[in-house]
């Protein structure tokens, strides 16, 4: 018997290039300039259009880059962090999330109407994340 049920469509929409996901999303994208050592591009994908996201790996750790406008909670973390302070790299507040030896599992900021977040599975040291942030602007 054939199913005649209509499912909601998937959100998410994968990209072999980053100027081809730009194409279609309201706003021009961004992506860090520096990202440490050994980790590979992994994905690029939009959700909804509205969201832009890329994703590396490392075999042992990896990092979810995403932004978007107007949109506050990109992140899509909803856990418990030990660690949480805020700092200013370039004039700009930077929300630091962590659980452990001083990694940093979570850096969310905006500047105007964007907002960015930048999540590692593992955690990374804070010096890697303020390098990450700074090669986006």
């Amino acid at each position: 018997m054939k199913s005649n049920s209509i499912g909601m469509p998937n959100p998410v929409e994968e990209f072999a290039t980053i100027e081809e996901a730009s194409k279609h999303l309201q706003f021009k994208t961004v992506v860090p300039k520096e990202i440490p050592e050994g980790y590979k591009l992994k994905f690029i994908s939009t959700i909804s259009r509205e969201l832009f996201q890329v994703g590396y790996d490392n075999e042992k750790n990896n990092i979810l880059f995403r932004m978007a406008k107007e949109i506050d909670k990109i992140d899509g973390d909803y856990n418990d962090y030990k660690i949480n302070k805020t700092i200013i790299v370039n004039n700009n507040q930077i929300n630091l999330k962590g659980n452990k030896n001083n990694l940093v599992n979570l850096a969310t900021f905006k500047i105007k109407d964007m907002s960015y977040s930048i999540s590692v599975e593992k955690g990374m040291s804070e010096d890697d994340i303020i390098k990450i942030v700074k090669s986006i602007f």
